[in-house]
């Protein structure tokens, strides 16, 4: 069925179109006929958003509750649990509920302190599809259900790299990588659903996996591994906090980069809210911004417990 079909089917029924629903369907006319250009796009957004919240229609929810994960959740700079106000805070939220304020949306995160069961994507996955929650908005797409509908920009990347320590091997290229021994985090990834895994695969480097980045560390640390794959932040966070940060060196590794999408139930009542959001990362934000705003956090969530320094969100 075409889109022209379904917002048909909702006219016929005589039921009216939210404005989200209606900058989708104008934005895909237009655009199929040639008419409507990028900054046209941006310009009818924010004209259709504004009209979304002045003249609110009584079944147009305003309030969106995020779930997918456990508070706290240290995850610096994407995103962590406030000890000054217990809100998240982070880059990945600030992206999107900037967005959601935008148009008159109410970001609300979703409580498991009284919860004890594990959250990891396929709890999430299940989640959305039963309206425990609206939406999680640090989503792998590696695991794709047909009953989600993901962003196809990220709202964050997450930067990559080599770690190792600088005294004993020196890397300048991604070739320097094949003739030396690495090791891998997986996380809860499955090596099937883990890019990162299938990239290393993919490139035949020589390296060993482990459950945690830890563990990764301890066997960096004993020489029984010549570098480490991880995020570049968190490694680094990592290193800071045992004093070795002067004792090792980062390759950052461009071509790893992964993305964390926002996400939702494909026939739930947010779903035109993926396409708009997905016009504002492709138009309003870049990767450059991305990295900006990253180390702006960062600092942020180093001078976390400074509550009288920490009561203002970068740009």
């Amino acid at each position: 069925m075409t889109i022209i079909a379904l917002f048909q089917g909702k006219l016929n029924h005589c039921n009216e179109l939210t404005p989200i629903e209606t900058y989708a369907f104008i934005n895909y006319t237009l655009s199929m006929k040639g008419l409507l250009s990028t900054a046209g796009k941006i310009g009818l957004l924010s004209l259709l958003s504004l009209l979304s919240f002045s003249a609110q229609p009584l079944n147009t929810p305003q309030e969106l509750v995020i779930g997918g994960y456990r508070l706290p959740f240290d995850a610096p700079p994407y995103q962590w649990l406030s000890p000054c106000t217990g809100q998240v805070d982070g880059s990945l939220p600030h992206l999107v509920t900037k967005y959601l304020k935008e148009i008159g949306i109410k970001a609300r995160y979703y409580d498991y302190s009284k919860e004890n069961d594990e959250v990891n994507f396929q709890s999430t996955i299940n989640s959305l599809i039963n309206d425990k929650f609206d939406a999680s908005m640090g989503f792998s797409r590696n695991f794709g259900s047909k009953k989600i509908k993901t962003t196809r920009q990220p709202v964050i990347t997450t930067e990559q790299a080599a770690i190792y320590y600088q005294n004993y091997i020196k890397i300048d290229s991604f070739d320097d990588l094949k003739s030396l021994r690495g090791v891998l985090n997986l996380g809860e990834l499955e090596p099937s659903t883990n890019p990162s895994y299938q990239f290393a695969v993919a490139n035949q480097l020589k390296f060993v996996t482990t459950a945690s980045k830890e563990d990764s560390f301890r066997l960096l640390t004993e020489r029984k591994a010549d570098y480490m794959i991880g995020d570049y932040y968190r490694t680094l966070l990592l290193a800071k906090d045992k004093q070795l940060q002067s004792k090792l060196a980062f390759f950052r590794l461009d071509e790893m980069q992964r993305g964390f999408y926002f996400a939702v139930a494909k026939d739930g009542k947010w779903n035109s809210l993926v396409d708009a959001l997905d016009e504002y990362l492709a138009t309003k934000t870049s990767q450059q911004g991305r990295d900006v705003l990253n180390k702006a956090y960062l600092s942020k969530w180093l001078s976390r417990f400074d509550c009288k320094k920490n009561n203002t969100a970068p740009n």
